[in-house]
């Protein structure tokens, strides 16, 4: 994905002002964001996809802080929540994660279903 991305951004560019850019960015960033985490919602994972998923948000969070000044941090909040918690190993850990007051996107939706 990050691959793909580049070659998107790369012509981007070369067409656009930076603060143009930095909306484009921000725009598909969002998109994007939204898309992955319907995607690991739906989906199940073992411990290992979920370090997997975890490594490959990771990559996704450097490259877009890359592309941009400003943060980008509060798109991918939850995102990273998700990926967190999927690559816990115990269950203990899980209820632990959970009861956090620091994952309050996660606590909430795990609240409600």
């Amino acid at each position: 994905m990050v691959t793909f991305t580049k070659l998107i951004t790369h012509s981007m560019q070369m067409c656009l002002l930076p603060a143009a850019i930095h909306e484009v960015v921000v725009s598909a960033l969002t998109v994007i964001a939204a898309e992955v985490e319907q995607i690991a919602l739906l989906k199940k994972f073992t411990h290992y996809g979920g370090l997997q998923l975890e490594s490959d948000v990771r990559q996704l969070f450097t490259y877009f802080s890359s592309l941009t000044s400003k943060s980008v941090r509060d798109k991918f909040t939850r995102l990273r929540e998700i990926s967190s918690f999927l690559s816990i190993e115990k269950v203990l850990q899980q209820s632990a994660f959970v009861y956090t007051s620091l994952w309050q996107f996660l606590a909430n939706a795990i609240a409600s279903d």
